[in-house]
C-alpha cells in the first residue's frame, strides 16, 4: 500500500525550513523538519517508500533512505496524519 496523508481537519503553515501540522480533531501542532515534511508532502497515494527515499536526495542532499521514510511514516501512525495504513516492515520497527 502506497503512503497516503490525511487532509481533513488539518491545516498546514510552512515557515523558513519547517512545517507546521496543527491537527484540529486533537488540537496538536507537530512541528516537521525539512525531510519529514518533503516526505509528508508526497505522501499522495501514488508514490512508494522508494521514490520517497529518492525525492529526499536532491534538495537535502540526504542519502537515499528508505529508513528515514518508514522512520517518519511510523512516527505519524499512531497520531493519525494518515489516510491509509502502512505497515512499517519488522527490520526497521526493530531501529525505531
Amino acid at each position: 500500500m502506497l503512503p497516503l496523508r490525511r487532509e481533513a481537519e488539518l491545516l498546514i503553515q510552512e515557515m523558513d525550513k519547517e512545517t507546521f501540522v496543527y491537527d484540529q480533531r486533537h488540537q496538536k501542532a507537530p512541528c516537521l523538519n525539512p525531510a519529514a515534511a518533503l516526505v509528508w508532502r508526497n505522501c499522495d497515494g501514488r508514490t512508494s517508500v522508494a521514490e520517497l527515499a529518492r525525492l529526499l536526495h536532491e534538495p537535502l542532499g540526504v542519502p537515499t533512505n528508505k529508513e528515514l521514510v518508514w522512520h517518519a511514516l511510523y512516527g505519524w501512525r499512531g497520531r493519525g496524519y494518515s489516510r491509509n495504513r502502512c505497515f512499517c516492515p519488522d527490520r526497521i520497527l526493530g531501529c525505531l
